[in-house]
């Protein structure tokens, strides 16, 4: 059994980087504790129970409420417009 997520379908190869592109733009204008987060809590959702994926969310929000990113985010994004945020750099992960 396998499963995979589709976003868009190009209905031409011309048009497939264009709009690669355009998602990886949309995704680096997230906070990177936000990508990351995600991308590490879906890896951990896939290999283990609902519940214990649930707990390990609610775990990460927990400790991404205390960054810096949604002041930066809501300052960027108040007054009506994008001015695009400029977040912190994350550091590398530890190979444990």
């Amino acid at each position: 059994w396998q499963s995979k997520f589709v976003s868009r379908i190009s209905e031409t190869e011309e048009g497939l980087f264009p709009m690669a592109i355009q998602i990886c733009q949309k995704i680096s204008r997230n906070s990177p504790v936000a990508v990351s987060g995600t991308k590490i809590s879906l890896n951990y959702s896939r290999d283990n129970s609902v519940r214990d994926g649930l707990e390990h969310i609610a775990a990460h929000n927990a400790v991404a409420l205390m960054t810096e990113d949604i002041p930066i985010s809501f300052g960027a994004t108040s007054g009506g417009g994008n001015t695009g945020a400029e977040f912190v750099s994350l550091l590398p992960h530890a190979k444990l």
